[in-house]
Formats: C-alpha cells, sequence, structure tokens
C-alpha cells in the first residue's frame, strides 16, 4: 500500500466554501484514478490536506494525481502515532538509511498542525538534529540535499522527503461550463486547458471543412479532445460542416472582412449553442496581436454583438510559452500535424484594423438568425470518454 499525503493550494483560501472544493478535489481524485486505470483504496480528510491509500505502481499514482487540478503538491509518506517515542524512532532509522546512502548532511522541516503536541516545531527539529549529530551527519538548512519533512497532525505524524509538484489552480467542475472554440492549431486546446485549471469543465465546438460529421473522426480533433479529457475525464464535441457557411456567404464579404466575418460568425454559433446548453462562458484561444483576426479592433468587432462573456486565457501569452504549454499538455505534436483548418481558406491580406461600424452594416446586411439555424440543422454531438 502507498500513503500519499496530498496538499492543496488556493482551495485553502475558500473558508466557509472549502469543504465544497475539497470535495471537489476527492471527486476527481476518484475519477483521475479510475480513468487511469489506478488502484485507489481510500481517500480520507486531515486538516487542510488529503491522505490517499493506493494499492498500485508509484508511476501510475504519479500520472493519476498529476492529471487533478486543484493539487499543489503531494508526498509519499510514512505515517507513525503522535508518540514522542514513535517519532523518534523513525527519524533514527531515516537517519541510518541516509547515511548508509551517502548523505552527509540533512535539514528538518516540520509543520505542527495539532498545537497540543508536546514539542514545538523547532523542539523537534533540534532532537532530530541531536539525533544526526550522533550519526556524524551534519545538519545543514541551506546546502542539504536531503531533507526530512514531518507534518504533525491531530491524531498522525506523517513524515516524507520529496514533495511532487501538482498542477495547483481549482478541481474543475467548481468554476461553471465553457464552451470553448477548439481549432487544428496550437492555442485553443492550451486555452481549454488553462480554463479547466480555474475550475471550468470544457466542452468543444469545430466547424470543419469536410463533407460530412463522420469524417472527423479520423482526424487529430478527436485525438486532441481525449488528451483534454485526461484532465476532466469527460466532453462533448460539436461538429459543425462549414458548408453550411460557405453556401450562405461566398462572394458577399469584401475579402479582406472576410476573415474577421467568419470570426464573429464562429462566436455567434457558440452563442446560439452555449443558450441552448446553458453553458456560462465562450472560450478562444485568441492572443492578442498574434495573427490579423487577433488585433484589438478586430477582437472588438468580432466580439459586437456578443452576450455571453468570451475568456480569452492565452491573450498575453507570447508564442514561446504556449508552445511549452503545448507541449506540457502532450497536444503540441497533435496540434502540428497537417489539417485543413477554415481558417486558411480566406484572403491572404485581411484587414487588421477593422472599423467597427463599417464591419455592423456588413453584419446588418445578413440574416444571421437563419445562417445559425442552417449550420446547426447539420452539427452532430458526439460524447468523449
Amino acid at each position: 500500500m502507498q500513503k500519499i499525503l496530498i496538499h492543496y493550494s488556493e482551495i485553502a483560501l475558500k473558508g466557509k466554501n472549502r469543504p465544497y472544493f475539497e470535495d471537489k478535489v476527492i471527486e476527481n481524485i476518484r475519477k483521475s484514478s479510475h480513468y487511469h486505470s489506478v488502484n485507489l483504496k481510500k481517500i480520507r480528510k486531515e486538516h487542510k490536506r488529503l491522505l490517499c491509500i493506493f494499492d498500485d505502481q508509484q508511476e501510475k499514482i504519479n500520472t493519476a494525481l498529476h492529471h487533478v487540478f486543484g493539487i499543489q503538491y503531494f508526498c509519499y509518506v510514512e505515517e507513525v502515532s503522535p508518540n514522542l517515542e514513535e517519532i523518534e524512532s523513525y527519524a533514527k532509522r531515516f537517519l541510518e538509511t541516509a547515511k548508509t546512502n551517502g548523505h552527509k548532511s540533512i535539514a528538518f522541516r516540520t509543520k505542527r498542525a495539532n498545537k497540543d503536541f508536546s514539542l514545538t516545531s523547532v523542539g523537534l527539529n533540534t532532537r532530530f538534529g541531536e539525533l544526526a549529530h550522533a550519526l556524524g551527519i551534519k545538519v545543514d538548512y541551506t546546502n542539504a540535499l536531503i531533507t526530512l519533512f514531518t507534518e504533525i497532525s491531530r491524531n498522525n505524524v506523517y513524515f516524507f522527503s520529496e514533495k511532487i509538484p501538482g498542477l495547483k489552480g481549482l478541481p474543475v467542475s467548481t468554476g461553471g461550463r465553457a464552451l470553448v472554440l477548439l481549432s487544428g492549431g496550437i492555442d485553443s486546446p492550451v486555452a481549454a486547458w488553462q480554463m479547466m485549471g480555474r475550475g471550468c469543465s470544457a466542452d468543444f465546438l469545430h466547424v470543419h471543412t469536410f463533407r460530412t460529421n463522420e469524417e472527423i473522426f479520423s482526424t487529430k480533433i478527436q485525438e486532441i479532445v481525449k488528451i483534454l479529457n485526461e484532465y476532466q475525464f469527460t466532453s462533448k464535441l460539436y461538429l459543425v460542416p462549414y458548408a453550411s457557411y460557405e453556401a450562405f456567404v461566398s462572394g458577399k464579404i469584401q475579402d479582406r472582412y472576410e476573415l474577421v466575418f467568419f470570426k464573429h460568425y464562429l462566436l455567434k454559433l457558440a452563442e446560439y449553442l452555449a443558450m441552448q446548453k446553458d453553458y456560462d462562458a465562450i472560450v478562444t484561444g485568441d492572443n492578442l496581436g498574434q495573427v490579423a483576426s487577433q488585433t484589438i479592433e478586430n477582437v472588438k468587432a468580432s466580439q459586437s454583438g456578443i452576450k455571453l462573456p468570451v475568456f480569452m486565457p492565452l491573450l498575453t501569452f507570447d508564442k514561446e510559452k504556449i508552445i511549452q504549454q503545448a507541449k506540457l499538455l502532450g497536444t503540441y505534436q497533435l496540434s502540428i500535424k497537417p489539417y485543413k483548418d477554415c481558417c486558411s481558406l480566406f484572403a491572404k491580406n485581411p484587414i487588421t484594423r477593422a472599423r467597427l461600424e463599417h464591419f455592423e452594416d456588413i453584419t446588418k446586411s445578413f440574416d444571421m438568425d437563419f445562417l445559425l439555424e442552417k449550420s446547426m440543422s447539420s452539427f452532430k454531438i458526439v460524447d468523449l470518454p
């Protein structure tokens, strides 16, 4: 059996709402363990932390926990009773093993959540230091390569020597439902992942250039969504053929305004679907100034008349940071595979500073409601695990 102590980050600041967030982290740990086929035996709450008991390999446990937002770090721990004799006995065994492994110095870090314990944190560290000195191990709080961490709770004491970083953030499904405009590029999957880290559950809308919705299943789009689902465990993918838009709009818009108008259409389509399916917000992978459609003027034009919040979590990221996060997420290699994205069909010299008044005149010349209904008449919903 493996015992893991989990520390969360922002959840500790939630006051009276903390139990709700704790329960969501517990729920997501259970889901992630099931999703990644890890044998989780038990979870129990400790003071501002969680104790999980697994019966599985460490590598698999790490994978499951590394896909749960809300975890600041986790540790493989040894558990003893809050008895000074047992505590010192474990510390001595730990130090003897450290010496055998060639460690000549050590640091001690103790947290005492149980203020009734007989020694303070400093007092216990001093006792540990005496044990180390007796074994010829130097106590060094600056340069030691190994640290013995001790956490004293009401009923138990936990020892560990490594903190494994988690994803931090807030647990998925605590921050509302978001509909993500998913393209075939690098940015939108990272944007979705960022929103998950703020507690949102994400579903995806993809407008494609294939003749039928079914053809998308042999492309990278489904694979990208499956990677994202490793962090939220299920989602819906809404597929809409580009053909309806093309038949309705083709040849009716100035070439330089085509891209901005298409972006406006995507947002209106997302809003239309979101209103029907009770989403709280729309998410895009826009990055300010990265491409022509993402200047301030064009973002303002494309979002004109949109009533739902449009979140752009990558707005200020540079491209290198987005690429690094895509690699960490695991979508980068898929995202750079060739794919006929709808935006590639438009004029190569799009306007970069659309005039809002002129753009609104263009939109008024179209029956957008008819176009949305026509698009939705051929859409498909796919539930992806």
